[in-house]
């Protein structure tokens, strides 16, 4: 029978996997508007923000996670992997303190530009495999919020790997509710 790390630890792996796709559908439904010229520069920056930076930051905590769980002390190196890249999270501060400015934005866009209308529902289509933009737009603020229930759940799991692991998984909450403050 596996532990309950291992269960925690593979829903870890997965998730941050499952999270990264939609960044992927995300980022490529911005390339899929670009050449439309419907959405300008300005206001690209409002409703997209960083994300490519986002993306960036989740493939790179995505190997890591992956490469931490293949190792002996998978719990141990999980947390490592947080810590790591805890300070990293902070790149989500621009995009979270402007969201429900960017979802208004985006709505009244909509509304009134038929024609990024169209551009918004093809890319929906084609790229995000019919998932809503909006729906898309809001996962990184999820995500960040399931980092601390994640690093938790571990926690309790860890209890039965030894102080140590129990050690370096509080480092790694403490670390990545210090950086995440900022962003929710």
């Amino acid at each position: 029978m596996r532990d309950e790390a291992s269960a925690v630890l593979d829903e870890i792996v997965a998730s941050e996997a499952a999270y990264v796709r939609d960044l992927e559908r995300l980022c490529a439904m911005l390339a899929a508007l670009r050449p439309t010229g419907t959405l300008t520069k300005e206001d690209e920056g409002r409703i997209f923000g960083n994300l490519e930076t986002i993306r960036g930051i989740n493939v790179e905590m995505l190997t890591r996670l992956r490469a931490a769980t293949a190792t002996e002390d998978a719990v141990g190196s999980t947390a490592d992997a947080f810590i790591a890249m805890a300070p990293f999270l902070k790149g989500y501060a621009h995009y979270c303190s402007n969201f429900v400015w960017a979802q208004e934005c985006m709505g009244k866009l909509l509304r009134t530009n038929q024609p990024l209308e169209r551009a918004v529902r093809a890319a929906e289509a084609e790229v995000a495999m019919g998932e809503r933009l909006d729906s898309l737009l809001i996962k990184p603020v999820q995500r960040l919020c399931k980092y601390p229930l994640l690093l938790r759940e571990l926690g309790r799991a860890a209890d039965a790997h030894g102080p140590a692991s129990r050690r370096l998984i509080d480092e790694a909450q403490v670390r990545s509710d210090g950086h995440l403050s900022g962003c929710l």
